[in-house]
């Protein structure tokens, strides 16, 4: 402002000069200068906010990118819409509850060091069965299979 004042003080006589400091004393009065101060304040504030904001919200997002990386898709839904056999689930489940009570007692001797260790024994391998079983659908089951057969009605004699 009062660079204005004497760039306008090379071109303008006195006369001159003293009313434009007249109009402009109107100008500087408190009750108008108030107002004005008070928005340019605000607005400086909220510049300032705003960008504390920003610097927040890229804090806030760097942990929460952190904890995302922490958690598991959920694949729940996807794999119970893949069991096609839900007694082979059963028996997993409780084959593997018995193999982990019995690792647990012998966990210490050599045998139970071998045994959880060692993958290609037959319980791993009835229990990796058991569990794909769980994606294959179930046997039929043939009631014929299940009755009593007596010698005399296959036809074969007795020795």
């Amino acid at each position: 402002m009062f660079d204005v004042r004497r760039n306008l003080e090379k071109g303008m006589s006195r006369r001159e000069l003293v009313a434009f400091d007249q109009g402009l004393a109107k100008f500087l009065q408190q009750d108008q200068l108030l107002p004005r101060l008070k928005l340019a304040i605000e607005s400086d504030y909220h510049e300032l906010n705003a960008g504390k904001q920003v610097v927040e919200q890229a804090k806030e997002s760097e942990e929460d990118f952190e904890q995302q990386i922490l958690k598991f898709t959920n694949k729940q839904r996807h794999y119970n819409k893949s069991i096609k056999n839900d007694n082979a689930q059963y028996k997993w489940l409780s084959y593997s509850a018995m193999l982990d009570r019995k690792n647990r007692e012998t966990m210490y001797t050599a045998e139970g060091m071998e045994a959880k260790w060692n993958d290609n024994n037959f319980e791993q391998f009835y229990r990796k069965e058991l569990r794909a079983d769980i994606k294959r659908p179930a046997r039929s089951i043939n009631p014929d299979e299940y009755s009593s057969k007596k010698y005399w009605e296959t036809g074969v004699p007795e020795f």
